[in-house]
């Protein structure tokens, strides 16, 4: 995987946020924009300019599937950010690449290399 991706991150904490893009700039990537609920999520899933994304699978206690299913139709790669698999995700979500939180550096880079065929 190149260096310096461009990448979205929704994600509702802003201590985790911020924990996020450091260490996504620590491995050289680039945060381009950040939502904190799924209204932004999903204008910034259809209409900015980024590599990947890493989406919490609840902002708010709003599912983040829509903008998920957005960032598919675009071809986008995502990875969702959790504490664990929730009882309530869809089918087509369950093999999808996931972080565990607390983020760990080497986990989040081999995500990202994993989504991304680096």
């Amino acid at each position: 995987m190149k260096e310096g991706n461009r990448v979205f991150i929704a994600e509702d904490e802003a201590m985790v946020r911020n924990l996020l893009e450091d260490m996504l700039a620590d491995l050289g990537h680039d945060v381009r924009v950040s939502a904190v609920n799924i209204g932004e999520a999903m204008e910034v899933a259809g209409t900015n300019d980024f590599e990947v994304a890493i989406l919490d699978i609840h902002l708010n206690g709003q599912p983040i599937y829509p903008a998920a299913d957005i960032l598919i139709q675009r071809g986008i790669p995502f990875i969702f950010a959790t504490g664990g698999v929730p009882d309530d995700m869809p089918d087509r979500f369950k093999s999808a690449p996931r972080v565990q939180k607390p983020f760990v550096e080497h986990q989040l880079q081999e995500a990202l290399d994993r989504v991304l065929g680096g």
